[in-house]
């Protein structure tokens, strides 16, 4: 992966009501770890104002393997997309997360599906984290979000998803705009080691 990306702004592809964004971290993938984990230490962030809370669902570990799964619920606010809110009244979203830590292999697997008016509006996201194969002390990134609208047959469908994507696409721009974003090292000193999940 090294050479395919650089340390700058993540590089994305939109097709269609798909959007994939790849970004070369130059930070162990512990350290990006430590600081995906320090989103959830308590139920809100100071850095994420968006989250506004979250529940364990399921959890195993096989320390033999080096492996931690586990299931999440959180309530986010504020990503509802004005179009979307004003069709639905929306001002928050349920979503389910489902965790996969590899750490033997050096890599963190996520999926998160909306539940919130899910037969309406699917939005599926595939995010992973991994120790780069060229540069294993540097940590690749790779996430992947589809859009899928169903609107009972008005033919407008292919519109708001490409709306909605385009709305997803800026809002990877802002957070990626966030120095603690850009820099793993710049996480406050109380959230920068993982926590023990419950």
């Amino acid at each position: 992966m090294a050479g395919a990306v650089d340390d700058q702004w993540p590089k994305k592809v939109i097709e269609g009501s798909t959007c994939t964004q790849t970004h070369l971290y130059k930070h162990s993938w512990e350290l990006m770890m430590a600081a995906y984990e320090a989103r959830f230490v308590s139920q809100t962030h100071p850095r994420l104002p968006n989250l506004v809370g979250w529940a364990m669902a399921d959890r195993a570990v096989d320390e033999q393997r080096g492996l931690e799964t586990y299931v999440r619920t959180i309530t986010v606010a504020g990503d509802v997309p004005w179009l979307v809110a004003r069709a639905t009244g929306l001002e928050t979203l349920e979503i389910v997360q489902t965790v996969e830590v590899d750490r033997f292999r050096r890599k963190i697997s996520m999926v998160s599906k909306n539940t919130t008016w899910r037969d309406r509006l699917q939005m599926d996201e595939d995010c992973s984290y991994f120790a780069d194969p060229d540069e294993p002390a540097w940590t690749g990134f790779k996430q992947t979000a589809t859009l899928s609208v169903s609107l009972g047959g008005y033919g407008i469908e292919s519109t708001v998803e490409g709306f909605l994507i385009s709305a997803y696409s800026d809002g990877i721009d802002k957070v990626s705009s966030y120095p603690w974003h850009r820099n793993p090292d710049s996480l406050p000193s109380d959230t920068s080691a993982p926590p023990v999940l419950e």
